[in-house]
């Protein structure tokens, strides 16, 4: 039996007011108090005492006046599930920059970065002493004139030490491969 089943099952029974101490088929007491506390967490049951359940050695004991609420009945009429939400596809097809493909909603590729940007972000967030191979590695992305593997290699060390520096570079050969200028 899933969790949701046993949860169904222990609405029903606060429902028909038909709920007991008893544990429900299969399930151990101590399973039992934690399935009807977490109704009452999750606000599908309720009571007028400040404690659901009260343990004591060997058992334990219900509070009085256990009652299904709103979100409890919405629960077992399965109005608690998310409604489906229309699938549409859009098809984008002129530039890359901002489309997408399938069912994914609106996508926002804000990978946008100017040099200035860059070289602002680099003065406040770069240590001194590694502004200038910072400053280098801008130059050489600007002046590449050929995107090949292990062009940006000597920089690596740079890049694993300043996770943002990382990413914006990755967002200023992202802006210079789709719009060709940086």
């Amino acid at each position: 039996m899933t969790y949701d089943e046993q949860i169904r099952m222990l609405l029903n029974k606060v429902k028909a007011d038909d709920l007991t101490s008893e544990p429900l088929p299969g399930m151990t007491q101590e399973r039992y108090f934690s399935l009807i506390e977490d109704c009452e967490r999750n606000g599908y049951i309720s009571t007028f005492m400040r404690q659901i359940v009260f343990r004591y050695m060997g058992g334990g004991e219900l509070a009085d006046g256990i009652a299904l609420t709103k979100k409890g009945h919405d629960f077992l009429d399965n109005k608690d599930r998310n409604q489906t939400i229309p699938l549409t596809q859009q098809f984008h097809i002129q530039t890359v920059s901002n489309s997408n493909f399938g069912n994914h909603g609106t996508i926002n590729n804000n990978y946008g970065i100017q040099i200035d940007d860059l070289l602002k972000f680099i003065e406040k967030n770069v240590d001194v002493s590694d502004q200038a191979q910072a400053r280098e590695l801008i130059e050489t992305i600007q002046h590449e004139t050929e995107l090949k593997p292990g062009v940006l290699k000597r920089f690596d060390t740079l890049l694993e030490k300043y996770p943002g520096l990382s990413s914006n570079v990755g967002n200023l050969v992202m802006t210079f491969l789709t719009s060709g200028a940086v």
